[in-house]
């Protein structure tokens, strides 16, 4: 695990990670779980962890269905979309 304390540059908060998946990685765009699962499978290089023992934050429909689609539990955060819809999803 990265120690991360205040990043304050992109490259300081990439750092405070293992590994970041952007739309350079993938094919699919959400709602599809291809992020998710490519993420998963990264994550299991180190160890093995299943998708219900993971967290998903996410602004959009479309982000919370792909990571329930790929199993994972999901938060929806009202930054972008209206809290009725994100949970309606």
């Amino acid at each position: 695990m990265h120690k991360c304390v205040r990043p304050k540059t992109v490259t300081e908060i990439e750092n405070c990670f293992e590994f970041t998946i952007s739309s350079e990685d993938i094919v699919k765009r959400k709602p599809d779980p291809e992020a998710y699962l490519k993420a998963l499978e990264m994550l299991n290089r180190t160890a093995k962890v299943a998708p219900s023992e993971c967290i998903v934050t996410e602004d959009s429909s479309e982000g919370i269905l792909s990571a329930k689609r790929a199993g994972f539990y999901t938060i929806g955060v009202t930054n972008t979309t209206d809290a009725k819809k994100l949970w309606d999803t």
